[in-house]
């Protein structure tokens, strides 16, 4: 991480443009990927366009086989852990309840095995936790007791 009370003015400005290159670079890169594809098929309805938005991201229908509602499960994402009892898969997201974000689980594969983490913040009991599956690194069925506590 950068220390910005160190920084000259020139440094920051900088620093700004070049965030600014990433975020004209990534809009450009959505734009060819998502809406450029788009932009030359004929649509009759609200169905059709949602089917062609998943077909340009996928290229293929999903199967959802593998979530197993009721479940409990461990799930990473691309900014964080969380860990609950799925309650509904839907096209886009995945629903949990009594659900816990996992701040640090330690050694990796001794938290899965032995289901004991680090640092844990427990959701309050009548959340719901909307997980966006787009978001998803990777995910596995947790089988131990959903942590109740908050630790440290």
């Amino acid at each position: 991480m950068v220390n910005i009370d160190n920084l000259t003015l020139s440094q920051i400005e900088v620093l700004t443009i070049l965030n600014l290159v990433g975020i004209i670079f990534l809009a450009t890169w959505v734009y060819a990927k998502e809406i450029l594809p788009l932009k030359n098929k004929k649509v009759k309805n609200k169905k059709e366009i949602n089917s062609l938005s998943s077909e340009s991201t996928s290229g293929k229908t999903s199967d959802d086989s593998h979530w197993e509602v009721g479940k409990n499960y461990f799930i990473r994402t691309v900014t964080m852990i969380q860990c609950g009892k799925l309650e509904k898969v839907t096209d886009k997201e995945l629903i949990l309840s009594s659900a816990s974000w996992i701040a640090d689980t330690g050694r990796f594969s001794e938290s899965l095995a032995t289901g004991k983490f680090e640092e844990i913040e427990i959701f309050p009991s009548k959340n719901t936790v909307i997980v966006n599956r787009s978001a998803l690194i990777d995910a596995t069925v947790y089988n131990h007791k959903l942590p109740t506590k908050s630790l440290p």
